[in-house]
């Protein structure tokens, strides 16, 4: 009896280690372009991959913190906002095995940001010296993740839900950096 006692824990604990390491691991999802990488903590779902856009979608929402850039982004020839993740936000994302890149995505609806986290006093008087940019730190809902690659460069995004914690944003001498 003491036996079967002992090999039914040894099993139970086998079965919970087994569960535990499987949640513990990332997630690989192989294309012909690259791997996307899901980290196991990630709240995010693979959703789709459009060959085309070779743009991965997720599913899901996340909250993200790090630092945001707005400026005037002279390739576009228009207003831009990026976010710089912190380490522990971008640990929580998928990326491509191949092209990790820096930790910055681009938020898709940059108007509604821009209002909700920027102050407009700030915002006016970034324009009229059309010069110099602004950041902050911010933490921000977000959902609608992708993970593109456009000119063999990784390029990720998010679509802004709203704020979860924002500090004072600063006026920089500095434009903003945007690159392809």
């Amino acid at each position: 009896m003491r036996r079967n006692y002992f090999f039914g824990i040894v099993a139970a604990v086998a079965l919970f280690s087994a569960a535990v390491m499987a949640q513990s691991t990332p997630k690989a999802i192989p294309f012909d372009v690259d791997t996307i990488i899901v980290p196991a903590a990630s709240p995010l779902k693979f959703k789709s991959f459009d060959k085309e856009e070779i743009t991965a979608r997720f599913a899901g929402r996340a909250i993200l913190s790090g630092t945001y850039h707005y400026g005037l982004n002279e390739t576009a020839d228009d207003w831009s906002v990026t976010l710089v993740l912190d380490p522990a936000s971008r640990a929580l994302l998928p990326y491509w095995r191949n092209r990790p890149g820096d930790g910055t995505i681009w938020i898709d609806n940059e108007a509604d940001f821009v209002r909700a986290v920027i102050p407009p006093t700030m915002i006016d008087a970034l324009r009229k010296k059309k010069s110099g940019s602004i950041t902050g730190h911010v933490s921000i809902v977000a959902d609608d993740y992708k993970a593109a690659i456009v000119c063999d460069a990784p390029d990720y995004s998010v679509h802004f839900v709203g704020i979860a914690a924002t500090s004072v944003a600063a006026l920089n001498k500095e434009p903003a950096e945007f690159g392809c």
